[in-house]
């Protein structure tokens, strides 16, 4: 279809079918940030853009796609690319925080089939990947938006997160997606009713999901991260920490790591943080060091079920580490390694664990507890 040309959305409404015009370059010869803000701006809510196919378009700015409702950015697979490392835009703050992509105060988005590359040469899991200076360059960064949907998307080599979701978005899946090689945390996640689900991500510098809230009206409230595949990184698969921002129904599902430990850090002050499930997980990544492969401290409503995970048998590792948590129920796992299921720091009420297999094979499972608590501090 050519611009401006009608089409119709599955619900049957008009929708306005646009074609991204020749005249923006889309061999990645020259950046052309402030022509592509220029289209989308021309294009009326309630329609489809579409980008050339398998083009490759330059971005040494960002595209800020802010106060608009029924887009749908169609990629047809081309690349944004960033080409610069930002430094000629001068004003540090802007260098720090220029992402591809920023999507703000918006409705019933659609992003689909583009791939982002950043400008990190170094990116991945080395010490060089990580730049102060750059640290905030996100490939997508979400916030405030009400419904929206990324499928099959991708990003490559950024300073900061492939995906960063700020406070007051809601209603956003990330789904099908491929995610490789970055600077920071891999997937920030802040908001309502968001869901990460059949993605791939490997090489992430820090964190590969980072729930840490600045300030306390950061609300995040079911929150569905599953059916994952996860590669190598560093530092924990899943932290959650940050300001004393409520956190309830938090969903860590099903996810498969490669060569990464099963390490998760949750704290926050007690009452902040309600009904975490981490269920049917597996990683073939042996935690080590010492201590617990999960660390959960200061949760009101703790399931952690049918997970298979490995932990280094010379340590006495512990499968979680709980503090000052009630209502905790541990049961069905698999800690290959371990020399406990909980290591009790003291604080816990109504912790029930059940039907867990630890050590080495031939594995065994040590007798059911229940305990009312609280515990004493350890």
């Amino acid at each position: 279809m050519g611009a401006g040309v009608l089409g119709a959305s599955p619900s049957g409404a008009a929708v306005v079918v646009n074609d991204a015009p020749a005249s923006i370059a889309s061999d990645c010869s020259h950046d052309v940030t402030a022509e592509l803000m220029a289209w989308i701006a021309s294009v009326p809510d309630t329609s489809t853009l579409n980008f050339a196919a398998d083009g490759c378009y330059r971005v040494d700015g960002t595209i800020v796609v802010s106060q608009r409702n029924g887009l749908t950015f169609e990629g047809n697979n081309a690349t944004f690319r960033q080409v610069t490392d930002g430094s000629e835009i001068v004003n540090p703050k802007f260098v720090r925080t220029r992402n591809v992509w920023t999507f703000g105060r918006s409705t019933n988005l659609v992003v689909r089939n583009l791939t982002t590359f950043g400008a990190n040469p170094y990116a991945g899991r080395g010490e060089r990947a990580y730049k102060p200076k750059f640290e905030a360059q996100h490939a997508y960064l979400i916030q405030g938006v009400k419904g929206m949907l990324m499928d099959h998307v991708a990003a490559y080599d950024t300073y900061d997160d492939f995906v960063f979701v700020g406070p007051g978005t809601e209603n956003l899946t990330v789904q099908n997606s491929t995610f490789a090689r970055n600077g920071r945390q891999g997937w920030t996640i802040n908001g309502t009713n968001i869901v990460f689900q059949h993605n791939s991500i490997t090489d992430t510098r820090r964190a590969t999901i980072d729930m840490e809230p600045s300030a306390p009206s950061w609300v995040s409230k079911n929150i569905y991260i599953r059916d994952n595949d996860v590669g190598p990184g560093r530092l924990y698969f899943f932290a959650s920490v940050g300001a004393a921002a409520p956190m309830d129904n938090i969903n860590i599902i099903g996810n498969r790591l490669h060569k990464k430990a099963f390490q998760v850090f949750v704290s926050a002050p007690k009452g902040m943080r309600t009904n975490y499930h981490i269920v049917d997980n597996v990683s073939d990544g042996v935690t080590s060091g010492f201590g617990s492969s999960m660390v959960l401290w200061h949760i009101s409503g703790l399931e952690v079920r049918n997970n298979t995970i490995p932990l280094q048998p010379s340590h006495p590792l512990a499968a979680v580490g709980l503090r000052g948590s009630e209502h905790v129920r541990v049961t069905d796992n698999v800690f290959r390694g371990g020399h406990m299921v909980i290591r009790d720091r003291g604080a816990n009420t109504d912790v029930t664990q059940s039907s867990n297999q630890i050590g080495m094979p031939p594995m065994r499972v040590p007798p059911p507890t229940d305990v009312a608590g609280p515990t004493p501090k350890a």
